[in-house]
């Protein structure tokens, strides 16, 4: 009799795909309680993200509030004169100090340093101006027009305060600023730097170079005198 032939059974292999999806099943079902671990730490920390940004707004929302309060009746005490000026200046800078001290952080507390410099400067407070122009300065991220209002408010009050190097340094300093929109304040604050230190030659090359930059500026005819003043005097 002729021998049966065994039929060869050949073993047939699972697809790759479906091998690797049993392996990720299989961890997943051994380390489930990791894996939802994870899954909430995710959620918590997407929910916390959210959160965060919205007290963000929500802050730079009240700061801007009182900025722009503050910033108000300060001008409003520029307008003013006497007791009625202490008193509006005293107003603005309790504002001011408000918002310094709730939300130093934020983008209004930063730019409220300068503006309660103003009003120190305004009522006679130099030492404590210069501080906050200071402050402002070391925080400052670059901005040209609020970097310019700081300097040239720092440069006067140390102007006032007779510290006339300190002075001379923040009018270069702003001087050198490629973006500055005080046109001519950096010139005006040397020549009156360089004047309050009698280098009076120093101070009417400055006074005439302001001139010669902006003749239809508001203080030329005050310039003019100062101009003429030196004049005399150097003669």
């Amino acid at each position: 009799m002729a021998k049966k032939l065994k039929r060869r059974t050949k073993k047939i292999e699972e697809p790759k795909e479906s091998v690797v999806f049993k392996e990720i099943r299989d961890r997943f079902v051994r380390n489930w309680r990791l894996f939802t671990l994870a899954a909430i730490l995710l959620a918590v920390l997407a929910g916390g993200i959210v959160w965060w940004r919205a007290s963000l707004r929500e802050r730079e929302s009240r700061a801007s509030f009182l900025l722009s309060q503050g910033v108000e009746r300060l001008k409003e005490a520029e307008g003013l004169s006497g007791k009625e000026a202490d008193g509006a200046y005293r107003d603005a800078l309790e504002r001011l100090t408000d918002l310094l001290k709730r939300y130093p952080s934020t983008e209004s507390g930063r730019l409220a340093l300068i503006y309660a410099g103003r009003c120190l400067s305004r009522m006679g407070r130099y030492g404590e101006a210069i501080q906050k122009y200071q402050k402002f300065l070391s925080k400052d991220g670059g901005k040209p027009l609020c970097r310019c209002l700081a300097l040239e408010g720092l440069g006067y009050a140390y102007l006032h305060e007779k510290k006339y190097e300190e002075a001379l340094a923040s009018f270069k300093e702003l001087g050198g600023l490629d973006q500055c929109f005080l046109g001519g304040e950096s010139i005006l604050g040397l020549a009156r730097t360089y004047e309050g230190m009698g280098r009076d030659k120093e101070a009417l090359k400055a006074y005439k170079d302001f001139l010669s930059r902006y003749p239809d500026a508001a203080e030329s005819d005050l310039i003019k005198r100062r101009v003429a003043l030196l004049e005399e005097k150097l003669r």
